[in-house]
């Protein structure tokens, strides 16, 4: 075969696989045709794995909300704890419970005057209070029960101003 007829021949089986091509396409109504053997999943059902995995986590969260709740809980408090100190001199109050399981500072109430400190951790049955200046202090026990009786005012004690004058702490400026 010539050159010539090789490429009439070549141009006509060009045309044939074009028109061939083209039928195709306008007798399935889609696109290009795939050829690729490679398996195409479609995307993973809700009712499947990914419902499992969310189930987990939910679990998880109840079981971590079930836990750190009760741990973060606030203690229980009053509302209102006033200290009336007719002393010359400041005093520096703490609180404990009868147990002793450590000191909460409630704040300081200047000389000859009355002080409400608000949300104070309720101590329980006895209350431990210790009014202190200069180094020294003093520990006043009052009951719980008391307390609500005289509507949660606290006096600090004479034995106070007492313990001071004798250690010679000299009472500060107006």
């Amino acid at each position: 075969m010539s050159w010539p007829e090789q490429g009439a021949q070549h141009r006509v089986r060009a045309a044939h696989t074009a028109q061939k091509r083209a039928e195709r396409r306008t007798s399935s109504g889609v696109g290009d045709v795939v050829t690729s053997r490679v398996t195409v999943r479609g995307p993973r059902s809700v009712l499947g794995t990914d419902l499992l995995g969310v189930a987990v986590t939910v679990c998880f969260a109840v079981i971590v909300l079930v836990v750190a709740v009760p741990a973060l809980r606030l203690p229980a408090h009053v509302d209102e704890v006033t200290i009336d100190n007719p002393h010359e001199w400041p005093a520096s109050i703490e609180v404990t419970d009868q147990d002793r399981d450590g000191w909460v500072g409630v704040g300081t109430v200047g000389r000859e005057s009355e002080h409400g400190f608000l949300e104070v951790v309720d101590q329980g049955e006895v209350w431990i209070f210790r009014f202190s200046y200069a180094g020294k202090s003093v520990e006043l026990p009052v009951s719980g029960a008391r307390l609500e009786r005289n509507d949660w005012q606290v006096p600090v004690p004479d034995e106070f101003a007492e313990t001071l004058r004798a250690a010679g702490v000299p009472a500060p400026p107006p």
